[in-house]
């Protein structure tokens, strides 16, 4: 089944200087957007295997991550998914072509099995805005181009680096109808206005936040330094709270979606970032070979110490 995706073409014209590196990954983001999805997953995964082979520095942060966050796993086991990471890690790359491109009408027509939506469409119902919470687990991006058409959405995101796809990503989104809102004050200021007005909300809680945002909180038995931004939402705003996640299946995608009755309000900052990542170490271990494990996700250290990464 192909897509009718974007076309870059209109932004690639408005910027005066454009690096050839950059329209190049531009134009095959839009060439991997016109192949059926299965044939661009082959693809990605023909780089995650190359990734492994050359011994790439993603290669690298995957097996120290695995070795801290499961000492006692044995050899071969980690070694067999490092490799499974490496290669889900490719499909997502050629995904995310698919994801950013493709209409939602199109992406809904790809084999989508959920599993809790009940929970979200009882949290919306209350009218008291809801936030999902979700890993860098399987294809994360799928849920906004999947929810769009059910639930007004607003999300918070990390720029990318590149301006020209970054303004395609944002406008693919907008297009769609949802509310993007780069991650700064003022998008935290947009977010809690998103959650009052009703809508639903996305974060991505398992990336290192900025020194003064965050606090240290255990993830996968590991000194993780946490994020405190959903807690502070949470609390501020009197929303409703989900986890989920959207993993990659053999023809499509599972979209799963929990509720959780063991956090509430009157947790406190601790309290609200230790239950998060334990939220999210659940998520993870549903299928721990799609998880970003490539991230260096403990590269801040507590005091004294050393830096794992090295």
């Amino acid at each position: 089944m192909n897509g009718q995706p974007s076309n870059p073409e209109p932004i690639l014209q408005n910027q005066i200087k454009i690096p050839l590196k950059h329209r190049l990954m531009l134009y095959i983001l839009l060439l991997l957007a016109r192949l059926p999805l299965s044939f661009s997953r082959k693809i990605g995964k023909f780089f995650g295997r190359m990734s492994g082979w050359l011994g790439s520095k993603q290669k690298h942060f995957i097996e120290t991550n695995l070795a801290h966050c499961f000492p006692t796993m044995n050899a071969s086991v980690r070694n067999n998914l490092t490799h499974k990471t490496l290669l889900s890690s490719g499909q997502l790359v050629a995904e995310l072509a698919v994801t950013w491109l493709w209409t939602p009408q199109k992406l809904c027509q790809l084999p989508i099995e959920t599993q809790g939506l009940e929970h979200l469409q009882q949290a919306f119902s209350k009218q008291k805005g809801v936030m999902i919470l979700t890993p860098h687990l399987g294809n994360w991006e799928l849920f906004f181009p999947f929810l769009v058409n059910q639930f007004p959405l607003a999300a918070m995101y990390k720029p990318a680096r590149m301006k020209n796809l970054d303004a395609l990503i944002r406008r693919q989104r907008e297009e769609n109808g949802g509310d993007v809102y780069a991650a700064d004050g003022r998008g935290v200021r947009q977010m809690i206005k998103a959650l009052k007005n009703g809508k639903v909300t996305f974060l991505l809680p398992d990336q290192e936040p900025a020194k003064n945002a965050g606090i240290f909180a255990q993830f996968f038995n590991q000194p993780a330094w946490t994020m405190t931004l959903p807690g502070r939402l949470y609390q501020s705003t009197g929303c409703e709270i989900l986890f989920a996640c959207s993993l990659q299946t053999k023809q499509g995608f599972k979209v799963v979606f929990r509720s959780v009755e063991s956090i509430h309000p009157q947790m406190s900052t601790e309290e609200l970032a230790e239950a998060i990542n334990q939220q999210m170490e659940q998520l993870i271990l549903l299928a721990p070979e799609q998880y970003q494990w490539s991230y260096k996700r403990f590269y801040y250290q507590p005091e004294g110490k050393p830096q794992i990464y090295l």
